[in-house]
């Protein structure tokens, strides 16, 4: 005799009333018991043109300048010829401008961290601080190539300079005693659910035949089953974290001077890190530099731009070949973001969480304002994806959708909405650009 399975039971007319709504509690539950976080990472400047990796697909190959994430290389998406979803006027502009938030205009519009920081505002265990921008330059230019992040149309995010004040903000009022990654609140309403509608069904026997309560009866049973399975989600001991302390190299570095820039990208990563671990914030933007900087004085290159001697006029805008003189200074720059970005990854990944890790739970997206080399062109300009394994992307692969079949970014944006849950069909000025494929599962 065919048996209806207890799932499909659950689902039928009979059960569907009463216990549909505690299967939908329970698939949310499964896929929301631990937090989300998200990263944005954008170092201004060009990419070298070595920069996406070889043999697209799965079985990819890196290169310089991304060696560091060979151990990542699973947890990656490494996007090409992807395309900004405005072409207008000096890419150094338009480009910080629409990065993020696929904005058509100079006004900018709502980037992606603040789209996804106010999604989680107000959940049941959001984190204490709902967004932090941390920034590193050596002197801005105007608006439009210096900030990245919007709340809304301009209204742009003056990211915080200093280390110390960053971590005075992550650290105040934060114990360094145990956090979990999911709070219990949670878990004990829908157990309290669980107990009323078991009462509830219980008293609803007596107004029923035999055959009606041999099936409630059923259903009382599966309720007790799904309240077991519940309690046996709660995070286990062993993956109890830490609210550990840092050390910080400096407070405001700049990007003028070797030592000083990599001690503040150091500080971007690991302030990062920090505040995910202790769960103070889950939205995170790192930026270094302005679009266009000239990193004057940085490895010996001089300020003057009358000189043409700075390191804008010598590798942004010559340094496109291997043969160059100054193209190690380029690749030097290059593995430096990398490797320190690598390192962020790697420490997520260190950390158990759930049935994976910190890193399965996070979303690290590096952009750019503009494309490969020193194009100033809205075409073919550089993503990664890194992490996010548990909430649907499909990592582990080197995805190049042509010159001819160039993806617009919106879709990019759109498809790490839906990987938090935000089913909105598009992006800035692309409403309806819909996710890009292969991005999720």
């Amino acid at each position: 005799m065919y048996k209806l399975p207890r799932r499909e039971l659950l689902k039928s007319a009979a059960g569907s009333l009463l216990l549909a709504p505690l299967l939908r509690s329970r698939n949310l539950f499964a896929q929301n018991n631990q937090p989300k976080r998200f990263v944005i990472f954008n170092a201004a400047g060009s990419f070298v043109p070595q920069w996406f990796p070889t043999n697209p697909g799965r079985n990819y190959n890196l290169r310089r300048p991304n060696t560091a994430f060979e151990p990542l290389k699973d947890d990656c998406i490494f996007l090409q010829n992807m395309r900004h979803s405005t072409s207008r006027g000096n890419h150094h502009e338009r480009g910080m401008v629409t990065a993020y938030s696929a904005a058509g205009s100079d006004d900018g519009d709502i980037t992606l961290d603040q789209v996804i920081a106010r999604s989680l505002r107000g959940q049941a265990d959001a984190a204490p601080i709902e967004y932090i921008a941390q920034g590193l330059y050596g002197g801005r230019n105007n608006d439009m190539r210096s900030l990245m992040t919007y709340t809304g149309p301009r209204r742009r995010i003056d990211p915080e300079e200093s280390a110390r004040a960053n971590y005075n903000r992550i650290f105040n009022g934060a114990s360094p005693t145990t956090v979990t990654g999911a709070q219990s609140n949670s878990l004990d309403q829908r157990l309290k659910c669980f107990d009323v509608a078991k009462e509830d069904l219980t008293k609803i026997q007596s107004y029923l035949g035999y055959d009606e309560r041999a099936k409630l009866e059923q259903h009382i049973d599966s309720l007790l089953t799904l309240s077991n399975e519940l309690k046996a989600n709660i995070e286990p001991p062993s993956q109890v974290r830490i609210c550990e302390d840092i050390e910080l190299f400096g407070d405001r570095n700049t990007v003028r001077e070797e030592q000083s820039l990599v001690n503040g990208v150091t500080n971007l990563m690991n302030l990062t890190s920090a505040a995910f671990q202790c769960d103070r914030t889950r939205v995170m933007t790192m930026q270094v530099g302005f679009s266009g900087d000239h990193y004057n004085r940085l490895r010996g290159f001089r300020a003057g731009t009358m000189t043409r001697d700075s390191w804008h006029d010598h590798i942004h805008h010559q340094a496109s070949s291997t043969n160059h003189r100054y193209y190690g200074e380029w690749m030097w720059m290059c593995e430096l973001w990398s490797e320190k970005l690598a390192g962020l990854a790697n420490s997520l990944k260190a950390i158990p969480e759930g049935d994976g890790t910190m890193l399965d739970n996070t979303i690290i997206l590096w952009g750019s304002e503009m494309g490969i080399a020193h194009s100033h062109s809205p075409d073919n300009v550089p993503h990664l994806v890194i992490g996010g394994r548990n909430m649907g992307v499909d990592s582990g692969q080197y995805i190049d959708f042509g010159r001819g079949n160039r993806q617009d970014h919106a879709k990019l944006l759109t498809s790490i909405k839906h990987a938090f849950g935000i089913m909105d069909n598009g992006m800035g000025n692309r409403p309806n650009s819909g996710p890009l494929a292969g991005i999720l599962r």
